[in-house]
């Protein structure tokens, strides 16, 4: 996956983006739909944990947190925010390979997000096989009766919002299998951020295969999240 690893220029203005509202729900909003799939899980691991807004949410509610990301820069950042409450590394989930097992794994964006209309799944990974590998490495560091939980999004299209200092812009090419993203952020008239990634895209179909081969069954959806079960005959770690 290091065609989307995001550069430092990049991971510096993430926060910005985010508060400037690319993302339309709260992860308050997000973090209390959450906690009723978890349930009485506590134990979670979230996938593409960013510079972890979401994940300073969840430890506040008593969620015992790990969190993985191939970007270094977006972990730096996470690891001043979040301190010692959330055990981070920085894996690829096609190689993941972590000394515990979970009760859930989140993808809030991070790797995985099913696109609230066409039932499609985008992912930072292209590649049917490769998307396998990385749900399998997922499910094996899973407990029999874990799940994985995936945040329903909008479709993908061409966005500028105005930052504090600058403007961040992204443009969406769409080519069949998967899209292409060019992001740019300016400030003062100068391009101060650009980086160009390839996200794949799996209709309803080829999702579903998919989750099954990697030993996931779909258990529900709402306007929030996707979520499925592991298959309780499945072996872990």
């Amino acid at each position: 996956m290091s065609e989307n690893v995001y550069n430092a220029e990049i991971s510096r203005g993430y926060d910005a983006t985010m508060d400037a509202g690319y993302n339309p729900n709260s992860y308050k909003v997000a973090v209390e739909a959450m906690l009723k799939i978890l349930g009485s899980r506590k134990k979670v691991l979230e996938l593409g944990i960013g510079t972890g807004l979401l994940a300073e949410q969840l430890v506040e509610c008593g969620i015992d947190l790990s969190g993985t990301d191939f970007s270094a820069s977006m972990l730096e950042k996470a690891a001043a925010r979040l301190g010692d409450r959330v055990k981070l590394y920085q894996q690829d989930v096609l190689t993941l390979d972590l000394p515990e097992v979970y009760e859930a794994a989140v993808s809030h964006g991070g790797v995985w997000v099913a696109v609230r209309d066409g039932n499609f799944l985008d992912s930072h990974i292209t590649g049917y096989e490769r998307n396998l590998q990385g749900l399998t490495r997922v499910a094996q560091h899973l407990t029999p009766d874990g799940v994985l939980i995936i945040n329903v999004g909008p479709e993908q299209k061409d966005l500028t919002l105005k930052l504090t200092r600058g403007e961040y812009s992204q443009r969406v090419f769409f080519k069949g299998d998967h899209y292409e993203k060019d992001y740019v952020v300016t400030e003062g008239g100068w391009v101060v951020a650009l980086q160009h990634c390839v996200y794949g895209r799996f209709n309803e179909e080829e999702t579903a295969r998919m989750m099954e081969e990697a030993g996931f069954k779909a258990s529900g959806r709402d306007e929030h999240f996707a979520v499925f079960e592991k298959g309780q005959d499945d072996e872990t770690r």
